[in-house]
């Protein structure tokens, strides 16, 4: 399914009937690495899950990129498809899109999922980020695959589940070198550290213990930094949690779901 969001085609899949649920993924990712979530918490939630600009099926044009303008198309989609209030859970980079939406638009955040966030990125990163857009624009998106695929999972699935592996890295290779490139960019300049401690809505941070994008002192610096936010870390997994433990990582947002106040009529 799609949508135009101010001009802009963004792309989304949905499932289910109650409460809202809508799904970000992080930088390469598309709607399909939340099939899991879309499968199982369909039964209890409406599920959407949302390709920003540049990534999956949604339009590539205009670039460059930023945390803003993916914030604000997501509040787009989230106003026209008329979602809110709705918990919102942002992978990685859209970590930083989630937690800005939930400063801009807070009506329509009822609770925020932030899994293998970060507020920004450090130097060495940067210079990584910079230095896999130039790759990504010259090499394309074979070289890049077989680096962020088996980097973003626990090395014990790395080693043992083959398929998992290649699922995942034949999502990184749908991507334009453009567009990836052109993320790349905007995560190297993105920084949400200033509005952390503006969310008022109910926070969950979820970090995978074997996590070596954004490991566990990333999401510590996030719950000390965002009000009352709670830290959970999920057993054997790595940065895509939801995708290598989907049973743990459904029932823990089910339980951040049921603790929720219940909806203003």
């Amino acid at each position: 399914m799609r949508i135009e969001i101010n001009g802009v085609g963004i792309a989304y899949e949905q499932a289910g009937a109650g409460e809202d649920l809508v799904l970000i993924p992080g930088l390469g990712g598309s709607r399909h690495l939340w099939g899991a979530q879309l499968a199982g918490l369909s039964r209890v939630c409406r599920v959407t899950a949302v390709e920003p600009r540049g990534h999956g099926d949604s339009d590539a044009e205009p670039r460059p990129y930023s945390i803003a303008g993916w914030t604000e198309e997501v509040a787009g989609v989230i106003e026209a498809l008329e979602l809110a209030p709705a918990v919102v859970v942002g992978s990685s980079m859209a970590a930083m899109t989630a937690a800005t939406l939930a400063v801009r638009q807070p009506r329509a955040v009822r609770g925020l999922v932030l899994v293998g966030g970060f507020p920004c990125l450090a130097p060495v990163g940067k210079e990584a980020l910079e230095a896999r857009a130039v790759l990504t624009e010259t090499e394309g998106m074979a070289p890049i695959a077989d680096v962020v695929a088996p980097g973003a999972l626990s090395p014990v699935t790395a080693q043992t589940q083959p398929a998992l592996l290649a699922l995942l890295r034949a999502n990184v290779l749908t991507n334009q070198p453009r567009c990836y490139a052109a993320a790349c960019c905007s995560l190297v300049e993105a920084d949400v550290r200033p509005l952390l401690a503006q969310i008022a809505a109910p926070t969950l941070i979820l970090v995978g213990d074997g996590d070596g994008v954004a490991p566990l002192p990333a999401a510590r610096t996030l719950r000390e930094a965002i009000p009352d936010a709670r830290l959970r870390v999920l057993p054997a997994s790595g940065h895509l949690p939801f995708l290598e433990q989907p049973l743990a990582f459904n029932r823990a947002l089910l339980e951040f779901l049921g603790e929720l106040p219940p909806i203003a009529e």
